[in-house]
């Protein structure tokens, strides 16, 4: 696909947010080691190859605030 060779010649992050699943994001996958990945979702993703998982839990409202003026 082009992307796969757009992202071949490329370094690059690429952030997919909120992804149902891992068929959802395995075709946005760059084709270089070069670039990389970052996938947001509420979901379990099995079947990425490579993948590692970081689960976060939620902010509390008070703590977004925080972090929102803190960044702002």
């Amino acid at each position: 696909s082009r992307w796969r060779e757009w992202t071949a010649r490329r370094r690059a992050l690429i952030v997919l947010d909120n992804a149902r699943d891992a068929a959802q994001v395995a075709p946005l996958l760059p084709g270089s080691p070069a670039c990389r990945v970052l996938v947001t979702t509420r979901n379990r993703l099995t079947g990425l190859d490579g993948a590692s998982s970081l689960s976060l839990d939620t902010l509390s409202q008070q703590e977004a605030a925080s972090y929102f003026a803190r960044v702002v």
